[in-house]
């Protein structure tokens, strides 16, 4: 499938981007429950909010409406085998986070 609209996509990797930011500056919180942890915690809260229902508004119901039962079936195996994968080399963890955030291609 080829989205016709590459601003749509652009504007959505750099909400993802900025959505890691925020999930770094929250892992470096020294303390969980402190003023600063709650602070990050809800900015990160907003800014996945924001980010999920852009994508949601815009690519996955484009995607949901072009693609084949099958076809979507697919994807979610997909899906859930890289996101079990991802979970399994600790995703999570500051330092992959950090990397992602340093690595990442300004758009």
């Amino acid at each position: 499938m080829s989205f016709e609209d590459a601003d749509t996509v652009e504007h959505i990797e750099n909400a993802h981007l900025e959505t890691v930011k925020v999930l770094y500056a929250l892992l470096r919180v020294r303390k969980t429950g402190s003023a600063e942890w709650d602070w990050r915690l809800q900015q990160l809260a907003s800014a996945m909010a924001r980010h999920t229902d852009e994508e949601e508004r815009t690519l996955v119901n484009k995607v949901r409406e072009s693609l084949s039962r099958r076809c979507r079936e697919e994807l979610g195996a997909g899906y859930a085998r890289t996101k079990a994968d991802l979970l399994t080399a600790r995703c999570g963890s500051v330092a992959h986070v950090h990397r992602m955030v340093r690595t990442a291609v300004p758009v």
